[in-house]
């Protein structure tokens, strides 16, 4: 009852605000654009008290201008689509003109009237847009109804458009976010539809549905990408501002209907399937829409009502690899010898293997995989490290594999569609108001386990919207747009029967060495010791923009207020515990001593409700100084609210850790502080961001543009679980000792159980260190602990450029960009403070600072980054058959920790490392080549439809027009990753209690020259390139990322025909092509030393988005086909 009324105090402020701003009444804002001009004699001087109305040609709305003392006039916020515009004065005749308004971006108008005329003659003048921007600074990418309603979009995802915007590269890693933009992280970008947010809070991602794309392509009239926004309207996001439109009804009825199917006799197979003779995994994918809009009444009323829809069948792909046999028996017999408690577990878990889908196919490992293989640790290499010398596995790294592989082709099934519908009224001449309603239903195939499918998960991911917009005029010069919203998602997600899963298989074993194995009950990526787990998201928002147009001045102000509310269930994750093998010797041996781990979370709560907020204001001016240089000066005020929790869940020390008092006769309850309402101690109250930006026409033809701002991010949500899963809420207990062994006294099982049962009782009593050991005689295992820096603060981004754009005749646009920014109080994480080695390994204290806990993470704003760009990008559009835009990027990023050092950019076979690599700070080995730092790159898009008036002959005319062509094309250099090694814990001691349960070392590089990887026919990096694990006493010797990966390339294309059944009906027939030349494109090469896969390229990688969705482990990285068929009327 308390959180509702909380809920409902908020809500009223939001409303008040609302009222406020809509009481003092922008020329474009982020939903809409905007027309200016000029209006002229045939000598060039201006012409003022001119004239002119416009009107919509969909819906005709009208609205009247009289250009001013220097003959400007400006029409703002304007739903994006074709208007008409009549000029007239006195002495002149009029002109009517066409104009196109796109989101995001005024539109220039450049009027000539003739001298001469009789009274009340008209000059029509066809639409002859400028490609260049003459009105501000913005880096801004249109995309009109044309390009995305043709343009390519594998699973009609609305993000995919994006990805061919100058100076974005696509994300190929299989991680968080779906492209980076000059550098800055794939979690800064910022998706709004018709002006509120389409984002995910918890992750600061596009909202997705169960496919993880976001349709509604079909529903979308216009779209823009910003970079570098300094008009102050952007904000709350430093990267890419990616803005939709919808469609809405006008006078004339107006749909479509189309569907498109995709089915494994049009895929090709993927390379590495090829390479092992495996069949193509069976796949189908459906995909539909339907829409239709039209007039409720006249001038004043209209409708637009769209359904979309996919349904797929999932292919899997990838190497699997499994013990041999021979191998499982020989450690069974093994552990009856030594360990004979293990053995039950160990034959339930070599039966799973053994049942896997591809057992019966499988081929074993020889040593041109792997000197030693698959048999990791058990074996010893010569020093070159190309044969195995010695086992203590018999004859396993010798002679006998301990592993092999198979390609995996399960697959599993995916559906998800939506419906969304809007209404448009206008109420006056001047009030234009809207109401749009979306929903959208799926169940996910979140992972397909390629062991057992019991270990696959799945989700019901329903989402629900709605979006109010008041547009209102006050006189020529007076405009405000009022916008709110509200929405609902549900995330939910778990192994189908939980309880099942867990009866298979009684937890999880990760494998970071040997083959390694796949993960067993649950893969790496997807462990079912990540379940259950899930949020309930509420949002309400409240966008306004106010402009005001007073001589050369254009006046604008705004704030942007977002509320949100979730209820957490991150609480519930692994319950079971789960093994990290980092060693073969501890799998072989069936216990932990070389430093594996097992860690296991023993809940006391179950979901929390969490709420947070972020509020923008804004005032601008854009002043234009002469008809040919306009400022803009923009100061926007975020603020980012502190995490809170409506039940008090947080548990956190009362100060940060290096100044917390580390004696260990202080009792636990002591030092940590329970029941705290807000995540961090404090947060920053409030971050100003000015901004500069101008554009500045040398001639008709050149433009001079750029600026300078401060921009920053939005909190992501999901920072605060790690706060509420501290101890005592969700006490979580490592070991690097003991039997892997259920129902044994020694087991690790027991260790962590014993360790909780005891810290649970002696908690609320007040116990010390002391005590707790003393009640658990078989050793305590002191508590992980999550802590945070004194002040969380924003990151923040200084951003700059300058760009040259030059247009060559009325059809040609070339422009050279020098673009450029800077990162700080970003975040970071820091496991040191309270690391040890009693051998001073690299410099770590000999005692641990406080030996109450084990490893303590820290979080802290002590990051940074840099980029520098040079973006080259050119543009044609030739009359209404062609439109057409390229640009090549050289650009390098670097920084400390990449993608807000929370959710990685790369997770498959090198994946980001996320954690302060050395205790001597940042710039010794974390500040070096981002994970997205592509050297070159190169994007383009087109549409081009063959006019049957090209050609004379009616042959020609009927055989050639009205084809239809459009595609994309993507291209990047690798992308960096990192070489560790995780056999040095065990060599050097760094396992049991050293606080470092986490950490990754860098592997110790003894050659010469970073090598740089292509293909996969030879390794392009060996472990003899690096130092033993006996022989390296450091974190590394070489920053992160100092490796590069194979570059990536794809072309996509859509190839249609057009038949027009009647004057207003036609019907499109085609396929799409994704990857259209079958080019393959390689993953990162496996980055562990310790690892058979070391240096060897295993698997291929695909886009973000795919007609098989996207983050779901498909494997569509050959070329796809879908055919297509569509009506439109």
């Amino acid at each position: 009852m308390h959180a509702r009324s909380r809920s409902f105090s908020m809500a009223g402020i939001v409303i008040q605000i609302s009222l406020l701003l809509a009481q003092v009444a922008h020329a474009q804002s982020i939903v809409t654009g905007e027309i200016t001009g000029t209006v002229s004699d045939p000598s060039g001087a201006v012409v003022p008290d001119a004239k002119i109305t416009l009107k919509s040609d969909a819906t005709g709305e009208m609205r009247t201008e009289t250009s001013s003392s220097t003959g400007d006039f400006r029409f703002p916020l304007l739903r994006p689509g074709a208007y008409s515009l009549t000029i007239a004065a006195a002495g002149f005749a009029g002109i009517e003109q066409a104009a196109t308004v796109e989101v995001g971006q005024p539109t220039d108008v450049k009027v000539q009237l003739q001298i001469g005329a009789r009274p009340g003659d008209f000059v029509i003048v066809s639409e002859n847009p400028t490609l260049i921007q003459p009105d501000n600074g913005n880096i801004a990418t249109g995309f009109n109804n044309n390009q995305l309603t043709n343009l390519p979009a594998a699973g009609g995802d609305i993000t995919a458009y994006a990805q061919t915007a100058p100076g974005v590269t696509v994300s190929t890693g299989g991680g968080y976010g779906n492209f980076t933009a000059h550098g800055l992280p794939a979690v800064s970008n910022l998706f709004t539809i018709n002006g509120t947010d389409n984002m995910d809070p918890y992750l600061n991602q596009n909202t997705s549905g169960a496919s993880n794309l976001t349709l509604g392509a079909n529903e979308l009239q216009e779209a823009a990408v910003v970079l570098n926004g300094y008009t102050g309207q952007y904000g709350r996001q430093a990267g890419a501002q990616v803005n939709y439109v919808t469609k809405s009804g006008g006078n004339a009825f107006h749909g479509n209907a189309g569907w498109v199917w995709n089915g494994t006799a049009l895929n090709a197979n993927d390379w590495f399937n090829n390479s092992s003779a495996t069949a193509r995994p069976h796949a189908v994918s459906n995909q539909w829409l339907a829409s239709i809009g039209g007039p409720i009444k006249k001038d004043k009323a209209f409708f637009f009502f769209d359904t979309e829809g996919l349904r797929y069948v999932l292919p899997g792909g990838g190497p699997v690899y499994i013990p041999t046999p021979d191998f499982a028996q020989y450690v069974l017999t093994h552990l009856q010898q030594t360990n004979p408690a293990a053995v039950s577990l160990y034959q339930t878990a070599f039966n799973v293997y053994a049942g896997a889908s591809g057992a019966s196919r499988a081929r074993a490992l020889t040593a041109s995989n792997d000197p030693g293989l698959g048999c990791g640790d058990l074996v010893t290499l010569n020093a070159a490290k190309t044969q195995a010398i010695s086992s203590i596995a018999g004859p396993f790294g010798l002679t006998s594999p301990c592993a092999q592989v198979f390609q995996n082709t399960v697959n599993n099934l995916n559906t998800e569609w939506l419906a969304a519908g809007r209404t448009d009224f206008n109420v006056t001449d001047t009030d234009r108001l809207y109401f749009r309603y979306n929903m959208d239903h799926g169940l996910q195939a979140t992972s397909t386990d390629p062991i057992n499918s019991v270990f696959s998960a799945n989700s019901t991911q329903p989402i629900y919207g709605g979006q109010m917009g008041y547009t209102k005029s006050v006189g020529p010069s007076i405009v405000n747009q009022l916008l709110l919203s509200a929405s609902y998602v549900s995330l939910f997600f778990s192994p189908p029967d939980y309880a099942a899963a867990i009866k298979t298989f009684p937890g999880t074993w990760l494998f970071s060495e040997g083959a390694p194995f796949e993960g067993l009950g649950g893969s790496a990526s997807y462990p079912i010791y990540n379940y259950p787990q899930g949020r309930k998201m509420r949002q309400w928002q409240l966008v306004d923009d106010f402009s005001k147009i007073w001589s050369r001045h254009t006046f604008k102000a705004g704030a942007n207020v977002r509320l949100n509310r979730a209820s957490d269930y991150a609480t519930q994750i692994n319950q079971f515990g789960f093994v990290t093998f980092s060693s073969m010797t501890d799998f072989f041996q069936g216990s932990l001593t070389k430093g594996s781990t097992f860690t296991q979370n023993f809940p006391q709560l179950g979901a929390v409700n969490l709420s947070q907020y972020s509020a923008g204001f804004y005032g601008q001016d854009e002043w234009k100084l002469r008809p040919n240089l306009t400022l803009t000066l923009a100061l926007r005020l975020d603020r980012n609210s502190n995490i809170q929790c409506a039940g008090n869940c947080f548990t956190e020390f009362g100060a940060p850790f290096a100044a917390v008092p580390h004696s260990v006769s202080i009792p636990y309850n002591q030092v940590i502080q329970t029941g705290l309402s807000h995540a961090f101690p404090a947060s920053e109250a409030v971050v100003p961001e000015p901004r500069i930006g101008v554009a500045y026409g040398v001639t008709k033809s050149t433009i001079l543009r750029g600026g300078f701002g401060i921009f920053s991010d939005l909190n992501q949500a999901v920072v605060a679980d790690r706060f509420i899963l501290n101890s005592p809420n969700v006490p979580s207990f490592s070991t690097h000792a003991g039997l892997i062994a259920l129902n044994d006294p020694n087991s690790i099982y027991a260790s962590v159980a014993n360790s909780n049962a005891a810290f649970e009782r002696g908690f609320a009593g007040g116990a010390t260190l002391a005590q707790l050991q003393a009640a658990v005689p078989l050793g305590f295992n002191p508590p992980n602990f999550n802590t945070v820096s004194a002040n969380m603060r924003t990151p923040k981004y200084y951003e700059w450029n300058f760009e040259i754009q030059r247009q060559i005749g009325a059809r040609y646009m070339f422009s050279v960009n020098y673009v450029g920014n800077h990162g700080y109080d970003e975040i970071s994480q820091n496991v040191f403070q309270n690391a040890f080695s009693p051998n001073n390994f690299a410099g770590l204290p000999a005692a641990q600072p406080d030996p109450r806990f084990n490893e303590i993470r820290e979080l802290n704003n002590s990051g940074w980054s840099n980029y520098e760009g040079l973006v080259t990008s050119f543009r044609w559009r030739m009359t209404n058959d062609f439109i057409g835009s390229f640009s090549y990027t050289w650009s390098h990023a670097l920084d400390t920790c990449s993608n807000a050092c929370l959710e990685r950019f790369n997770t498959q076979s090198a994946p980001s490392l996320q954690l302060q690599v050395s205790p001597f700070g940042q710039d010794a080995l974390n500040y070096s080549n981002a994970d997205y730092d592509a050297r070159h790159s190169l994007n383009a898009n087109y549409v081009y439809t063959v006019s049957p008036a090209h050609f004379q002959n009616s042959l020609m005319k009927h055989a050639l027009g009205n084809w239809m062509v459009a595609g994309t094309f993507l291209f990047h250099s690798g992308y960096p990753f990192s070489a560790i090694n995780t056999a040095v814990r065990g060599a050097q001691g760094i396992g049991g209690a050293s606080g470092l349960t986490t950490q990754t070392f860098l592997a110790d590089y003894l050659g010469v020259g970073y090598p740089s990887c292509s293909g996969p026919n030879a390794p392009c990096v060996t472990a003899s390139q690096f130092a033993t694990a006996a022989n390296q006493h450091d974190f590394g010797n070489i920053p992160r990322n100092s490796f590069r990966g194979p570059g990536y390339f794809d072309t996509d294309m859509n190839l249609s025909r057009i038949i027009a059944v009647k004057e207003r009906y036609r019907l499109q027939i085609g396929a799409y092509f994704f990857n259209i030349l079958n080019h393959p494109n390689f993953d990162n090469p496996g980055n562990d030393v310790n690892r058979s896969t070391f240096g060897q390229i295993t698997r291929t990688v695909s886009p973000p988005s795919s007609p098989y969705g996207a983050f779901q482990g498909s494997s569509v990285s050959g070329r796809v086909i879908e055919s297509q068929v569509r009506f439109t009327f």
